[in-house]
């Protein structure tokens, strides 16, 4: 047992020694950023039951259907039709207290792929009775992977030309790149957002004057560092 111990001890240094130690290395994050713009726009319309008077039977009210018949007969003159629209919700609210409560009953609409100057118009102008908002958003493309990938191609790129730079400042020049990370980037489609169909976002005329939206993506990598 002693003999092994001994052994044991004397090659415990050479291992020590003959094992090998972490690199220098340096830590980049690299950039990259595309501009999209509106394809188109997409509008949203709330129609709701207005409230006329009462009596001594309840409520007097204009009904939904009468107030869809109007708003598409009005909507030729943008040159759209009914068949153009797609129901995005149908609700209702209550209204009054007591012996004259009712519910007023609403819907919904959605036009999409709308160029601006109908989205605009239809904003400013289009006013009937029953018809409480209508928004419009912005429709971008949807990003396709070939952009995705120069996107990256052009991140990895920046950040090579910065660990250069700053590799240089010290006398220093890279190596390899021992790791690289893309970090939280999401890549998403722009026009996937939350459809905020309640008489609360719905009840207001606005349209969206942003015109741009940008998307970047970034890496870090991480190379060896040597000397010149």
């Amino acid at each position: 047992m002693k003999t092994y111990l001994i052994v044991a001890l004397l090659l415990c240094p050479y291992f020590a020694f003959t094992q090998e130690y972490p690199k220098s290395t340096i830590v980049v994050t690299g950039y990259s950023q595309k501009t999209f713009y509106p394809k188109n726009f997409k509008i949203s319309f709330f129609l709701q039951e207005d409230v006329k008077g009462e009596n001594s039977k309840g409520v007097i009210k204009t009904l939904l259907d009468s107030i869809k018949q109007d708003f598409f007969e009005n909507v030729k003159a943008y040159g759209l039709k009914e068949s153009d629209f797609i129901v995005l919700k149908k609700s209702s609210s209550p209204t009054g207290y007591g012996r004259t409560s009712t519910s007023l009953y609403n819907i919904a609409y959605q036009l999409k792929n709308q160029r601006f100057d109908i989205a605009q118009k239809l904003v400013d102008d289009l006013r009937i009775n029953g018809l409480k908002g209508i928004v419009a958003k912005p429709q971008y493309v949807t990003i396709q992977k070939t952009v995705v990938d120069s996107l990256y191609a052009a991140a990895i790129q920046d950040a090579h030309s910065t660990a250069i730079s700053l590799a240089s400042q010290v006398n220093k020049t890279i190596g390899e790149a021992v790791n690289m990370n893309n970090g939280y980037n999401a890549i998403r489609d722009f026009n996937t957002d939350y459809e905020q169909i309640d008489a609360y976002n719905l009840a207001k005329f606005e349209i969206s004057m942003v015109d741009s939206k940008p998307f970047q993506v970034q890496v870090t990598i991480t190379y060896e560092l040597k000397s010149k």
